[in-house]
């Protein structure tokens, strides 16, 4: 089984989403990962639909390339019980 990816542009920033066959049960699924640095570090953001995926990468590029990276993500560091 092999990924591919795809790249999402906004300026000169780039967000890579990989898109992975997974078998689980005998069943064949599609992941999406959006590759997230806007908060420092590297997030594996995973998707089962590829428009949500690309909405999000193209959501990540445009804060990052205007700056506001680390605000955008913000939510994710909290306990679920505080979003």
């Amino acid at each position: 089984m092999k990924s591919r990816t795809i790249e999402i542009k906004r300026g000169n920033v780039v967000v890579k989403i990989y898109v992975v066959p997974r078998i689980k049960r005998g069943r064949r699924y599609t992941e999406y990962k959006v590759a997230d640095k806007s908060t420092g570090t590297r997030m594996l953001l995973t998707f089962g639909d590829e428009a949500d995926a690309r909405n999000k990468a193209a959501e990540i590029a445009e804060a990052t390339a205007t700056g506001q990276g680390r605000k955008l993500n913000a939510h994710w560091l909290l306990p679920a019980a505080l979003c």
